[in-house]
C-alpha cells in the first residue's frame, strides 16, 4: 500500500514537471518567433529606405535633363529627331461620285485604279424614258408655236382678241420650260470626269439599278499630293506657309521635298498641336493617298525661321497687312 502510494505521487510530480517543460518550450518557441519577426520587419525597414534613397539618387539625375527637355522642345536644334512628326498623304483635290437619279447603270467605264483625263464618260445610265418625254415636249412645243404665231396674225386682222393671244404664247411658254426641265435630267444621264484623276474606289458595278443619292466611287486627281500631319503649336515660332521640308514615305523607303501650304486655324487645346498640309513638288506616280511616312524639318531651316514663323507674322500688324495685300 505504502509503495503504491509512493509510484502514484511520482506519477504525479512527472505529469507536473512535464507539464512545466512543455510550458517553458512553448515560452521559448513564442520568444524566437518573436524575435525573428522583428529581424524581418528591421531588414525590410531597411531595405525600403536603401531603396527610396537610391531612387531619390536616380529621379535626381534624372529629372532635370527631362524637365529641360520638355520644357523647350523646338530649342534642341542639334536633334533632328526633335523635328519629326508622322504624316499621311491626302489628294489634293478629291470627290464621291454619286448618282443623281433613279435609274439603271448600262456603262460603267473605269475600274479601281482607272486612270481617266478631263470630260472622260465615266458611268451612263439607262434614260430612255426620258429621251421619249423630250421629244413628246418637243412635239407639243412646235405645235403652241405655231399657234401664237397664228393668233398674232389674226390679232393683226382684229380676227382674235388680246386674251387668246396671251394664252397661246403662254402654252408655248408651258412646253418651253417642261423641254429645259428634261434637258436638265438628260444632264444627269451621265458622270463626266470633272479632272484629270484616278478611281480610288469603286462601289457600283454595270446592270445595276442606282437609286439617287447612292454612293458610285470615289475619285481623286492626279496632282501632287499632299501630307498632313499634327505638330506641337509652339512650332508655330519657326514654321509657317512656304517652309521646306522632306518626307520620307515608309512603302517606297524614299523621301520627297515638300512645301507647308496651309495651316489650320485652330489649336488642340488639350495636345497642344495643330494640324498643318504641306504639298509635293511633283506628282509621283509610286505614291497613293493613305500612304504614311515622316514629315522632316531640318534644324538649319528653323534656325533661319526662328523669327519669321506663323506667330510672328500675326503678331506683327505690317506684316498682317501686308499678307493681306498678297492675298488681294
Amino acid at each position: 500500500m505504502r509503495f503504491a502510494g509512493f509510484t502514484h505521487s511520482i506519477g504525479k510530480f512527472h505529469a507536473k514537471l512535464l507539464s512545466f517543460a512543455c510550458a517553458i518550450l512553448l515560452c521559448a518557441g513564442a520568444l524566437a518567433a518573436a524575435f525573428f519577426v522583428t529581424i524581418s520587419l528591421v531588414r525590410s525597414a531597411d531595405s525600403q529606405q536603401t531603396f527610396l534613397q537610391r531612387t531619390a539618387a536616380i529621379t535626381s539625375l534624372v529629372t532635370p535633363a527631362y524637365a529641360s527637355q520638355a520644357e523647350e522642345p523646338s530649342t534642341r536644334l542639334e536633334d533632328e529627331d526633335a523635328f519629326t512628326v508622322q504624316a499621311v498623304l491626302s489628294p489634293k483635290r478629291q470627290a464621291v461620285i454619286s448618282s443623281g437619279i433613279d435609274a439603271r447603270i448600262t456603262k460603267f467605264n473605269v475600274e479601281n485604279g482607272s486612270r481617266f483625263k478631263k470630260g472622260d464618260i465615266l458611268v451612263e445610265y439607262d434614260c430612255a424614258i426620258d429621251y421619249g418625254r423630250m421629244k413628246e415636249a418637243q412635239s407639243r412645243r412646235r405645235v403652241t408655236q405655231k399657234q401664237y404665231e397664228a393668233y398674232e396674225k389674226l390679232l393683226n386682222l382684229k380676227s382674235a382678241s388680246d386674251m387668246e393671244l396671251l394664252m397661246a404664247r403662254e402654252s408655248d411658254e408651258q412646253n418651253l420650260a417642261l423641254i429645259d426641265q428634261i434637258q436638265g435630267r438628260l444632264k444627269t444621264c451621265r458622270h463626266t470626269a470633272p479632272f484629270d484623276g484616278r478611281v480610288m474606289k469603286k462601289m457600283a458595278s454595270q446592270y445595276e439599278y442606282a437609286q439617287q443619292g447612292r454612293v458610285l466611287m470615289d475619285i481623286s486627281s492626279l496632282e501632287p499630293l499632299r501630307a498632313e500631319f499634327l505638330v506641337p503649336s509652339k512650332w508655330l515660332r519657326w514654321m509657317n506657309v512656304g517652309t521646306p521640308l522632306h518626307i520620307n514615305i515608309g512603302e517606297t523607303g524614299r523621301t520627297y521635298s515638300a512645301t507647308i501650304v496651309a495651316i489650320h486655324g485652330e489649336v488642340d487645346p488639350v495636345s497642344q498641336s495643330i494640324q498643318v498640309v504641306a504639298e509635293m513638288e511633283a506628282y509621283h506616280e509610286e505614291l497613293l493617298p493613305g500612304m504614311s511616312g515622316r514629315a522632316v524639318f531640318s534644324p538649319q531651316v528653323v534656325k533661319d525661321n526662328i523669327k519669321g514663323g506663323f506667330l510672328g507674322l500675326m503678331l506683327n500688324p505690317a506684316g498682317i497687312e501686308d499678307h493681306g495685300t498678297e492675298t488681294k
